[in-house]
């Protein structure tokens, strides 16, 4: 299955961090949605949940809206999957 990787920049000290997000896709789950399992009681994305029907650029479409929604999209260098 693949992978999504996020890398993040902080500028103040040039500190670079990456985020390797596994893609889980589910076939009894409604086709075209798109959800975060994140860990339980932490606000940390454990695997992006997809449909049968999701295309590759819905999913990172997704994460780009979620990140910029959390205020880290000017800090994100690169999205993509592996």
């Amino acid at each position: 299955m693949p992978s999504l990787l996020v890398e993040i920049g902080f500028s103040p000290k040039y500190i670079e961090e990456r985020w390797r997000i596994p893609i889980k896709r589910r076939f009894n789950f409604p086709s075209k949605e798109i959800k975060f399992e994140k860990v339980r009681g932490r606000n940390r994305i454990k695997a992006v949940i997809v449909g049968r029907r999701v295309t590759e650029n819905e999913i990172i479409a997704f994460c780009k809206g979620y990140l910029y929604g959390r205020n880290l999209w000017e800090k994100v260098l690169q999205i993509q999957l592996i």
